[in-house]
């Protein structure tokens, strides 16, 4: 069987310590890697001859047992407790209890998530906003088997997106975000005002819709907004935090995990950094 080439690479810990990374460069892109010339030859036979490797060195590196380890990776970055939410609503929905996930991710070719992906797409009718959200999952989780040196490639990148049979029409196509009109809040504006000369009526919560049907905040960003952000003189407000739920991973016994949520944290950053503005 071919081979394409070999490779060494000088690299350093993350301590500083060098160390040599020996890398043999196979087909379908796929890279096996050690960090000793004969342990490099020992996992081309295995590979090649089909000897297997040890049953715990094929369960670690399994995409399941990984998993958890990505989360925690993850929720370590700068994110929020709904994205943390998302990438295990959709693991759960999308990957658990699949073959694909408990194979080898050294072992893992382009044809072979190529494959899944046609399959998933086509079973569950999916758009390609859905999948493109399913798919970053597993990018992500390449991305962190790269970074603890497990494999050379994000083969789940090379996926090709227009080659997977979306589903243009459906529930998540069909509902679209529209702006509200100047005349659909003037009505709102009007019912909020009628509703705030009723007695006992609780007047902030109305006041809060009528600032917001014309700023147009996402709900963290108003939750977030300071006496300080607002500058009565000019009638503006300087949008610069929003207010989030985060999610801590517990690693608990063995791959099993929980998450712990803490709520209403203000932070500076933004969803995007076009996002830190100034609203008159």
């Amino acid at each position: 069987r071919e081979i394409k080439h070999f490779n060494f690479q000088h690299r350093k810990q993350k301590n500083g310590t060098p160390y040599t990374l020996y890398v043999a460069y196979l087909p379908d892109r796929l890279q096996l890697t050690s960090t000793t010339e004969e342990g490099l030859y020992e996992k081309l036979y295995n590979y090649y001859t089909g000897a297997p490797l040890s049953a715990r060195g094929q369960k670690q590196y399994t995409i399941e047992a990984l998993y958890p380890k990505y989360l925690k990776w993850k929720s370590e970055e700068n994110v929020t407790g709904k994205t943390i939410q998302i990438r295990e609503q959709n693991w759960r929905t999308y990957y658990k209890d699949t073959d694909i996930v408990k194979e080898d991710i050294r072992k893992l070719k382009l044809k072979d998530w190529t494959a899944f992906y046609k399959k998933l797409v086509k079973e569950r009718h999916m758009s390609q906003k859905c999948f493109i959200n399913v798919k970053s999952l597993m990018r992500q989780l390449y991305e962190y088997a790269i970074e603890e040196e497990i494999v050379e490639v994000n083969v789940v990148a090379n996926v090709i997106n227009r080659r997977m049979p979306f589903t243009e029409t459906g529930i998540r196509n069909a509902i679209k975000a529209e702006p509200f009109q100047p005349s659909e809040m003037d009505a709102i504006e009007k019912w909020c005002r009628s509703e705030m000369e009723k007695p006992r009526v609780k007047k902030q919560y109305y006041y809060i819709i009528l600032f917001n049907v014309r700023m147009g905040l996402r709900f963290g960003e108003l939750a977030a907004i300071r006496w300080s952000d607002i500058n009565f003189d000019e009638r503006s407000v300087y949008v610069c935090g929003q207010m989030l739920d985060t999610v801590e991973v517990v690693e608990l016994e063995g791959d099993r995990m929980d998450f712990k949520v803490h709520h209403n944290q203000r932070y500076s950053h933004m969803k995007s950094g076009e996002s830190t503005r100034r609203l008159r």
